[in-house]
């Protein structure tokens, strides 16, 4: 839990960087790149957990987050 406010606290700095015109390329990236990283090693241990016995529904929502930081990552190392 404690890591998903992290990962929440990111994007908000990320937001506040932008209006005041002092985000920077490599910055941006950096946020992606851990932000992609926190959500692939979720889904990662939803999946551990699904094989476990566990409930298939954590899955579908770790996945489209995954996918969504994923599509952000892409677009930032692109125009990077």
């Amino acid at each position: 839990m404690l890591f998903i406010i992290i990962v929440l606290l990111i994007d908000i700095l990320a937001i506040v960087l932008f209006l005041r015109d002092a985000l920077k390329p490599g910055t941006f990236l950096t946020m992606n790149c851990f932000q992609t990283c926190f959500w692939g090693a979720v889904l990662i241990m939803d999946f551990v957990a699904m094989g476990q016995g566990e409930s298939a529904n954590s899955v579908a929502l770790g996945f489209m987050i995954f996918v969504l930081y994923v599509a952000r990552l892409m677009l930032e190392s692109s125009g990077y």
